[in-house]
């Protein structure tokens, strides 16, 4: 009998280190991988801009704002709400500054993607524009 009691109190410790291994393995694995999930999601340092600067006469006018210090190629690219490429250029200024004039109302939402060096950079600005007519109709006694 006290074969048996000892057998079963080895047995329970047993399953109870095999768990706790085990449970361990799996938790140093999520660990791991939310390490490396992290590091894959790290921000890009932000070096272009997209500006809004009017809307003269039937169109839009947009302002392109991109640092690229090394002087290295880029390309810009002006995508429209279904993905077909509107603008497609190359550029290497070191402080790149341009004007976009597009057609008012061709599409509602636009993509411009700034491709860096090596496409090692990829930065998205995505631009929505809703446009609305409001008429006011205002009358007042003069007497």
């Amino acid at each position: 009998m006290k074969k048996l009691f000892v057998y079963v109190v080895k047995t329970i410790i047993r399953n109870k280190l095999v768990r706790s291994t085990i449970a361990l393995l799996i938790l140093s694995q999520v660990a791991v991988a939310q390490t490396r999930l992290v590091a894959v999601r790290e921000p890009v340092v932000s070096t272009a801009s997209v500006k809004h600067i009017g809307n003269p006469e039937g169109s839009v006018v947009f302002q392109v704002q991109y640092d690229n210090q090394a002087g290295e190629k880029f390309f810009l690219i002006i995508r429209d709400n279904d993905g077909n490429v509107i603008y497609q250029d190359t550029y290497s200024d070191k402080k790149f500054d341009k004007k976009f004039q597009l057609p008012q109302g061709e599409t509602d939402k636009l993509q411009f993607i700034i491709k860096g060096p090596r496409n090692n950079t990829i930065q998205t600005f995505e631009v929505k524009t809703h446009s609305r007519m409001i008429e006011e109709v205002v009358v007042r006694k003069v007497n």
